[in-house]
């Protein structure tokens, strides 16, 4: 998509960086809120578990006489949530993937594969879910008759995000007089990352009924406004602070993109005009911090913003 540029990664420091994201949860929508402060992200540790028994007829094997590793996989369950329950109210747990062999409707499973996804904003915490999944797993397995294997395949440490940058947002959301909280983000994001190199922040706002990655994902036009301002306001008050221009990316192609496939050229037209004022608008608020701005365009966007040299 002609978007792999021409500089070398990690070539631009950043003096600080903001990301903007819905909660993925319940909890401000809830408590009535319009932002999340993300003072930290949890760490997370997915295992992925094997269970080996032995395939049987279901009509015909005794009770007594099975190598059940399908309730092997269910007892394994209820103890991932046991775990997550004892170390609240941060810790979760769960079970997202599975699979058993056969998967024949008559066929004893002999064999379970599935991953468990531990999370927590302690590192030590999730060290302690995992050895209390290890220890009940194999007295679990060893009950029925099974064989075990866990295998670790991902994960990541928590994040501490950058205390100036979130007393900003903080002092952004007091200055606009929107309701606020402090949150531990429960999913990862390009700000977990970016903070191992430049001081970072996230601002979040309420989702309807904290869905997420879910096709009935919604939120207000309401609750976008409130969290761009708090973005826009943060990321202006940093960049003054710090003597540093702000970056934005801007694409024609985005635009268009993001009115979606199958719209009329009219609608199309109408997001490249909202994202055309959104740029001037920052210029124009920019002016008043005294902060300069780097806008970034592809090509196709150039020939809709000739009030910017460049």
């Amino acid at each position: 998509i002609n978007w792999i540029g021409d500089e070398e990664v990690g070539s631009r420091k950043m003096k600080a960086f903001f990301e903007l994201h819905i909660e993925q949860g319940p909890i401000l929508e809830l408590e009535e809120k319009e932002i999340g402060i993300v003072t930290h992200g949890q760490g997370l540790s997915w295992l992925e578990i094997t269970l080996t028994g032995k395939e049987s007829h279901t009509g015909s094997t005794p009770m007594p006489m099975r190598v059940n590793a399908g309730l092997g996989m269910a007892r394994i369950t209820q103890l991932v949530d046991e775990i997550a329950h004892n170390y609240e109210p941060n810790a979760v747990g769960a079970i997202g993937q599975c699979d058993i062999y056969p998967n024949s409707r008559n066929i004893i499973p002999g064999k379970a594969v599935f991953t468990v996804d531990f999370r927590h904003p302690e590192k030590s915490i999730i060290t302690s879910m995992e050895e209390e999944l290890r220890l009940g797993a194999e007295k679990i397995a060893k009950e029925i008759g099974l064989t075990l294997e866990i295998e670790s395949v991902g994960g990541f440490d928590p994040v501490t995000f950058d205390p100036d940058c979130v007393a900003m947002i903080r002092a952004s959301a007091e200055k606009l007089g929107y309701g606020y909280r402090d949150l531990v983000s429960g999913a990862g994001h390009d700000a977990c990352w970016i903070n191992k190199v430049a001081p970072t922040a996230m601002v979040m706002c309420p989702c309807v009924d904290g869905l997420s990655h879910n096709e009935a994902e919604e939120i207000s036009q309401d609750w976008a406004v409130a969290g761009s301002n708090v973005l826009f306001h943060a990321v202006l008050e940093t960049a003054a602070k710090l003597n540093a221009p702000v970056i934005i990316q801007f694409s024609n192609g985005g635009a268009q993109f993001n009115a979606g496939k199958g719209l009329s050229n009219e609608n199309q037209q109408a997001a490249i005009a909202g994202a055309i004022a959104g740029a001037k608008h920052v210029h124009q608020m920019a002016e008043l911090y005294g902060v300069s701005v780097i806008l970034h365009t592809d090509h196709a966007a150039k020939k809709l913003l000739p009030w910017i040299d460049g």
